[in-house]
């Protein structure tokens, strides 16, 4: 256009310290913000986001949340003192607590599972009793990497709602607390999609082709229940193995190790002031040593293989096992 003026045309020189400027120069100079529809582990497993947190192997930088990660990543956050919050692990360092703390380590294992090659498996906590610590080991679970109530998945969440909360977190750990009334159709549909890595297919609307489908996720579930989740599939259905061995149920006892004073000081008033930071130097390090942990991570799954046995239809006990020790390892 401008050549073929019969005037010449001269282009304006612009002043790059002026404010009219200012967010042209901006665009040249940042790097573009992504808005992520998950959390965990992106970019060929170089990255990690965590709430609005973008960590890599040289920074940590900030990461925009979008609307899908929006209500997940209010909750991932930092508040209080590291050593605060480490007095309220170290009560599971104590002799008698060793199955509350294998449950704890799925905050350490869930990152892992990826690099299993597995999309994921269940842990189940059992115990017709209350105060036994089913609940709180979710929440000090989720402190790991923020707030320890908001971030647990509820009673009265749908499946749906679970499945949704699955892609996002992706490859943090999925906490569900009192799954006693869930129906079995609806524990076989939760086992399996943790297991298959990905929510429901679905078709759209208004044409016959199907919908983009980006509820994705590798990671572990851990749930609280008064009774056992394979006894509820037995009266479901008579051959429910698939199910049974996507999922390792234990039970939690009380060991009455604890007063009730203490216990209210640490995993109430102490929790709840205190988390968030742990998670951020663990991820640092993982993100930083991929190949390093990788290969603890292989080590060890062949050693629990030899010692327990195990064949490949106990593939997901034995990466759910692996990933927790070496998780803790690491972290120790």
């Amino acid at each position: 256009f401008f050549f073929k003026q019969k005037t010449a045309y001269e282009i304006p020189k612009r002043d790059w310290s002026s404010d009219v400027c200012s967010s042209d120069l901006q665009q040249m100079v940042t790097e573009a913000e992504i808005l992520r529809q998950q959390m965990g582990w992106c970019d060929d497993d170089t990255k990690f986001i965590l709430g609005d947190k973008e960590i890599s192997e040289t920074e940590t930088r900030y990461s925009p949340p979008s609307e899908t990660t929006h209500s997940v990543a209010q909750w991932l956050h930092t508040i209080g003192d590291l050593a605060e919050w480490q007095q309220v692990l170290k009560v599971y360092d104590r002799p008698g607590f060793e199955p509350h703390a294998f449950g704890v380590l799925t905050a350490l294992g869930a990152p892992l599972m990826k690099f299993t090659h597995y999309k994921g498996a269940f842990i189940n906590l059992i115990n017709s009793e209350s105060g036994t610590g089913k609940t709180t080991i979710l929440r000090v679970i989720n402190s790991f990497y923020g707030h320890p109530t908001e971030l647990l998945s509820k009673e009265s969440d749908t499946l749906a709602h679970k499945l949704f909360r699955l892609g996002v977190l992706n490859t943090l750990p999925f906490t569900a607390d009192e799954l006693t009334n869930m129906k079995p159709d609806a524990i076989s549909t939760l086992l399996y999609s943790i297991s298959q890595g990905m929510g429901p297919g679905r078709m759209q609307s208004q044409m016959n082709a199907e919908r983009k489908n980006d509820t994705t996720w590798s990671t572990m579930g851990i749930g609280s229940s008064n009774a056992s989740m394979v006894e509820t599939l037995a009266t479901f259905k008579t051959a429910a193995a698939g199910e049974v061995m996507r999922l390792l149920e234990y039970r939690i006892n009380a060991n009455g190790l604890l007063d009730k004073q203490e216990a209210y000081d640490l995993f109430e008033l102490k929790l709840n002031k205190n988390y968030g930071m742990a998670g951020i130097a663990y991820l640092q390090w993982v993100v930083a040593n991929p190949n390093q942990t990788k290969k603890l991570l292989n080590d060890i799954q062949k050693f629990i293989d030899e010692k327990c046995n195990f064949s490949n239809k106990d593939r997901y006990w034995s990466a759910v096992i692996a990933c927790n020790i070496t998780g803790a390892i690491i972290a120790k």
